[in-house]
C-alpha cells in the first residue's frame, strides 16, 4: 500500500535529523528484542549515561549483562532513554517498517516509549498491516489506494509498452495497490487475463513464476535464506553447502532481483517474495533445508536458534528437542521475553511424549504468556495443560493462573471460585500455598464481603493448624472487615523474620486501607511504590498509586492524590490495565467534585463507569457514583446527592471502599432534606465499622458530627464539640471543615453569631487551603449571614496549584537535591523530560534555582493542581 515509501520519503525529507531504521521481520517474530535491538544498536554506547535500573533491563535483555532485567515494561523507558541520548546532538527520526512483523517484546517497548515522548526531540513513525499490530493512543494515518490516474502514471511510468488489454486488466485487477502495480505486469507473458483471483494471491503467483524461472539450485538457496530467521550470509551459504548448492547459486536470485546481498547480510526484495520461496518448497524440502540450517548453528550462542530449526524439522514428539527448547525459553525469560518464551514452551510441550512432562510444560507456557501480558493464550495453554494432568498439585497451579486472569478482567467472583477451590484441594498437600493462595484470594476479592469472610474462614483453619505461622483468634464468620485486618496481620507476620516481598507489601497496603488503618495503607503504599521503582516493576505501579490514593484522599492529602492517581493513571494506560485505569479516574473525578469542576468530574465518572462495564466487581463504580453525589451536595442538590448515595450503597459489595464517608455525606444530606428517618441507616452502619475497626480518631470524629445532625438538637452543640476535639488530633483538615461549618451553621440558627463566624472563617480558611471551593463558597455565604466581613472571590491559588501533577512530582524530587537522572529514575521519564519540566515549573514557582525549591511547601493537602 505504499507505507515503505512514505517512511523512506520521511527519512529523504528529515534534513537535519538522524534517522533509525528498524523493520519487522516474519522470521524474527518469535526472537525477543530483536527489534529493538536493531532500532538501538547505534546508542548503546550511552548505556552508562541511563538510570541504573534501565541501563541493567537493557543488558540484561540483550544478553550483555548477567542478573534481572526487571520489568517488560522498563525496558521500553530504557528504550526512550536512549533515543533521548541520541537526541542529545539533535532531533531523532526512527522508523519502524513492518510493525504487524515485530516480535512481542519489541513492540510493547518501542509503544510503550512512543506514548511518553515528550520533549526529548525524537519521533517514532510505525508502518503496519491495517491488521496485526494495535497502538492504542497513538495518531494513526490510513492509507487507501491511488486514484485511477496516479494508478495510471506508475504503471506508465514502471511498465511502459504494456498491450491495452493487459495494462486495462492490471489496472483493475491491483485496485490501487502500489505494490500490485508492480509485480502483476511480470506475469503479462503468461495471460492476458488475470482473473479475478484474490490480490495476495495474484502477488504470490507473480513471485512464484519469477521463482521457478530460476535454476534449481538457486530456487533451493532461497528455500534456505527463507527459512533461515536472520538474513546470516554465512549460515545460509553453509546450511546450502550442506545441501550440495554451491555459492553461485546466490547470484542467479540476485539478478533476477529477489534477493539482495550486503553486509553479510541475504535480504528479500519484499517480505511476500520469502513466503512465496519457502511455501512454494514441498515439506521434504523444507524439513531438510531446516536440518541443514540446524546443522551449522554450533556455536554455544546459537542454541535457541538451533533448537527452533530442529523444531520445525521434527516430525514427530521428541524428548532430546523439546528439552532443548525448554532451555532456550528460560533463558529468553530470563531476558523478559515471556511471550518468546511462552510460544516456545508451547512448541516444546507438542514434542514431549510424556504426557504429565507435557503439561508441565504447557503450565510454565501459560505462566509466561500472562507475564507477557497475553492472558488469552495464558487461558487457552492452562486450559490445554488442564487436560493431561490429574496432579493436585499441578491442578492448583493451573487454577491460580486462570483464577489471576479472570481477576484482572474484574471478573471477581469467577476468580474467588477457582482459587478458593484450588487451595481446598490442595490444604492437606500443601497447606503453606493453600494459605498464600487464599491470601491473594482475599485481597483480590476484597470487594465482595461475603466471599472475603468465606476465603478467611479458609485460611484461618490453615493458619490456626500450623506452628510455624501466626495463629489468629476469632470469628470467622464475622464482618468483612475484620477479615481484611486479619489478613492484614498475617500478611505482616508471617514475614516479620525476613524481608517482605513486593507483593506482600502491596497486600498489606491494600488491606489496611481497606480496614480503615489509611495511616498505615500510605505508609505501606509509599513503601511498596519504592519498591517497584527499585526493582523496575513498573507493571505493578498502577495497583499501588490506586491504593495510595485512596489513602491519601482519606487522609485529606488531596494534592498528594491528585498527583498519585494522575501518574497511576498514566501508567495504566502506559501499560494496558483498563481496571486499574477505571479505578484511579474514579479518585481523579471525587478530587474534581471536591474542587466544584463539575464537567471534569462527570467526564472522569463517565470512563471510570465504562471502564468496569462487563465486569462483576460490586464496587467498581463506587468512587465514580459518590464523586456525582458529592458534586450534587456540595452544589445544594440534596435529593439528587441522596437518591445516588443510597443506591451506591446498597449495590456496594463491601463496606470498606469509602462507604465510611459516603455514609457520613449520607446522613447530612438526609438531615438537610428534613429525613432524618434515611440517616439511620447510614448512621449505623458507620458506627458498626468504627466497632470493629481499629480505634480511628477520625473516624470517631465523624461519628459525633453525625450523630449531631441526626439526634437530637438539645445534644447537637455536644457532639460537634467532641467532634471538633478529635478533628484537631487527626490532621485532616478538609473533615474538620466539615464539621466547622454544621457547626457554624447550627450556632447561627441559635443566634450565637460571634461564635458562628469564629467558626465558619475557620471553615473557609481550611476550605480553601483544601481546594474546595464550592464549599469554601458555601462557609463564606453563612459567614455572611451571620454578620462577618467575607472577601467577594476566593484567596488566590497559591504557585504550587499552577503545577501540572508531573511537574509537582518532579519539582518535589529536585527540592530533595536528587539530579535529573536520579529523578528520571524514579518516575519512569527520559532525563531530558525532568528538565523540559523543570524549565516550565521554576517561572510558575517564581524561583530560579534548585536551592530555592527546598523553600517552598510543596506537599500536603491543597487539590488546586491544574491538570489533575
Amino acid at each position: 500500500m505504499g507505507k515503505s515509501a512514505l517512511l523512506e520519503y520521511a527519512a529523504a525529507a528529515a534534513a537535519g535529523m538522524r534517522v533509525l531504521w528498524c523493520a519487522g521481520a516474519e522470521s524474527e517474530a518469535e526472537l525477543a528484542f530483536a527489534a529493538l535491538h536493531q532500532v538501538l544498536r547505534p546508542g548503546l554506547r550511552h548505556l552508562d549515561a541511563l538510570p541504573g535500573p534501565q541501563a541493567a533491563a537493557l543488558r540484561g535483555v540483550f544478553g550483555l549483562a548477567a542478573g534481572p532485567p526487571g520489568d517488560r515494561f522498563l525496558v521500553g523507558l530504557a528504550a526512550l532513554s536512549v533515543l533521548s541520548e541520541l537526541a542529545a546532538d539533535g532531533p531523532v527520526l526512527c522508523l519502524v517498517d513492518d510493525a504487524h512483523w515485530l516480535d512481542h517484546a519489541s513492540a510493547a517497548a518501542l509503544l510503550f516509549a512512543a506514548r511518553r515522548l515528550d520533549a526529548e526531540g525524537v519521533v517514532l513513525l510505525f508502518a503496519a498491516r491495517e491488521s496485526g499490530f494495535e497502538a492504542p493512543g497513538l495518531p494513526e494515518l490510513g492509507l487507501g489506494g491511488l486514484d485511477a490516474d496516479a494508478a495510471r502514471a506508475l504503471l506508465a511510468e514502471r511498465s511502459a509498452g504494456l498491450p491495452a488489454p493487459v495494462r486495462e486488466s492490471v489496472l483493475a485487477e491491483a485496485g490501487g495497490n502500489p505494490l500490485a502495480l508492480l509485480e502483476l505486469p511480470a506475469m503479462a507473458d503468461r495471460s492476458s487475463d488475470l482473473g479475478p483471483l484474490p490480490l495476495p494471491q495474484r502477488l504470490h503467483e507473480a513471485y512464484l513464476h519469477q521463482i521457478r524461472g530460476l535454476p534449481q539450485q538457486a530456487q533451493t538457496l532461497l528455500l534456505v535464506a527463507a527459512a533461515a530467521e536472520d538474513g546470516d550470509l554465512a549460515v545460509v551459504l553453509r546450511a546450502a553447502e550442506v545441501l550440495n548448492v554451491t555459492a553461485d547459486a546466490a547470484a542467479a536470485a540476485e539478478r533476477a532481483g529477489l534477493i539482495t546481498i550486503g553486509r553479510l547480510r541475504v535480504a528479500f526484495r519484499h517480505p511476500l517474495i520469502r513466503a512465496s520461496a519457502y511455501h512454494s518448497a514441498v515439506f521434504a524440502e523444507r524439513h531438510a533445508a531446516h536440518l541443514a540450517i540446524a546443522s551449522v548453528l554450533t556455536g554455544e550462542h546459537d542454541a535457541d536458534r538451533r533448537a527452533w530449526h530442529r523444531a520445525t524439522a521434527a516430525v514427530g514428539p521428541d524428548e532430546q528437542i523439546a528439552a532443548e527448547l525448554e532451555r532456550a525459553a528460560a533463558r529468553t525469560s530470563s531476558r523478559l521475553g515471556h511471550a518468546t518464551a511462552a510460544m516456545t514452551l508451547e512448541r516444546a510441550a507438542a514434542l514431549t511424549p510424556d504426557r504429565q512432562a507435557r503439561a508441565r510444560r504447557l503450565i510454565a507456557a501459560a505462566l509466561a504468556a500472562a507475564a507477557g501480558g497475553r492472558s488469552g493464550h495464558a487461558i487457552s495453554m492452562s486450559e490445554q495443560a488442564a487436560q493431561l494432568t490429574t496432579d493436585p498439585l499441578e491442578l492448583a497451579r493451573i487454577a491460580q493462573i486462570q483464577g489471576r486472569v479472570a481477576s484482572e478482567r474484574g471478573l471477581t467472583r469467577k476468580a474467588h471460585a477457582i482459587l478458593t477451590a484450588a487451595a481446598r484441594s490442595i490444604t492437606d498437600l500443601d497447606p503453606s500455598a493453600a494459605a498464600r493462595m487464599l491470601a491473594e484470594t482475599i485481597v483480590a476479592g476484597r470487594h465482595d464481603a461475603a466471599r472475603t469472610a468465606e476465603a478467611f474462614a479458609q485460611l484461618q483453619a490453615i493458619i490456626a493448624s500450623g506452628e510455624d505461622r501466626p495463629v489468629i483468634a476469632g470469628d470467622a464468620a464475622a464482618a468483612s472487615v475484620e477479615m481484611l485486618i486479619r489478613t492484614q496481620q498475617w500478611i505482616i507476620g508471617a514475614h516479620a523474620s525476613g524481608v517482605r516481598t513486593t507483593q506482600d507489601t502491596m497486600a498489606a497496603a491494600a488491606v489496611a486501607s481497606l480496614s480503615g488503618d489509611y495511616e498505615t495503607g500510605r505508609d505501606a503504599g509509599l513503601a511498596a511504590a519504592e519498591q517497584c521503582r527499585a526493582s523496575g516493576l513498573i507493571s505493578a505501579l498502577p495497583f499501588v498509586h490506586a491504593v495510595l490514593a485512596a489513602a491519601e484522599i482519606q487522609l485529606d492529602r488531596f494534592g498528594d492524590a491528585i498527583v498519585t492517581a494522575s501518574e497511576g493513571l498514566r501508567l495504566a494506560a502506559d501499560t494496558g490495565q483498563p481496571l486499574q485505569a477505571a479505578t484511579l479516574q474514579g479518585n481523579l473525578a471525587w478530587l474534581a467534585a471536591l474542587r466544584g469542576d463539575g464537567p471534569r468530574c462527570r467526564d472522569l465518572a463517565r470512563q471510570a463507569v465504562q471502564g468496569f462495564a462487563g465486569t462483576d466487581n460490586p464496587n467498581g463504580g463506587t468512587w465514580a457514583e459518590w464523586a456525582l453525589a458529592l458534586l450534587d451536595l456540595s452544589s445544594g442538590h440534596y435529593d439528587a446527592a441522596l437518591a445516588r448515595l443510597e443506591v451506591t450503597a446498597a449495590t456496594s459489595g463491601h463496606r470498606a471502599i469509602g462507604l465510611v464517608w459516603l455514609a457520613a455525606d449520607q446522613v447530612e444530606t438526609a438531615a438537610r432534606l428534613g429525613r432524618p428517618d434515611r440517616a439511620v441507616e447510614p448512621l449505623t452502619r458507620l458506627t458498626d465499622w468504627a466497632e470493629i475497626t481499629p480505634r480511628q480518631p477520625a473516624t470517631g470524629a465523624v461519628i459525633h458530627r453525625c450523630r449531631a445532625l441526626a439526634g437530637p438538637d438539645a445534644a447537637a452543640e455536644t457532639h460537634y464539640r467532641a467532634a471538633l476535639r478529635l478533628h484537631a488530633a487527626t490532621g485532616r483538615p478538609y473533615q474538620q471543615a466539615r464539621t466547622e461549618l454544621l457547626y457554624g451553621e447550627w450556632l447561627r440558627r441559635a443566634r450565637r453569631s460571634s461564635e458562628a463566624r469564629t467558626v465558619l472563617g475557620s471553615a473557609v480558611e481550611r476550605f480553601e487551603q483544601t481546594g474546595a471551593l464550592p464549599w469554601a463558597e458555601r462557609a463564606r455565604a453563612e459567614l455572611r449571614a451571620a454578620g462577618g466581613k467575607v472577601a467577594d472571590t476566593t484567596s488566590p491559588p497559591g504557585a504550587v496549584s499552577l503545577l501540572t501533577p508531573q511537574e509537582l512530582q518532579v519539582v518535589r524530587l529536585a527540592a530533595t537535591g536528587q539530579t535529573n537522572r536520579d529523578i528520571a529514575a524514579q518516575l519512569f521519564l527520559s532525563p531530558r523530560t525532568v528538565s523540559h519540566h523543570l524549565y516550565k515549573a521554576f517561572p510558575k514557582l517564581g524561583v530560579a534555582t534548585r536551592t530555592e525549591l527546598a523553600r517552598l511547601e510543596l506537599t500536603g493537602h491543597t487539590a488546586g493542581i491544574t491538570g489533575g
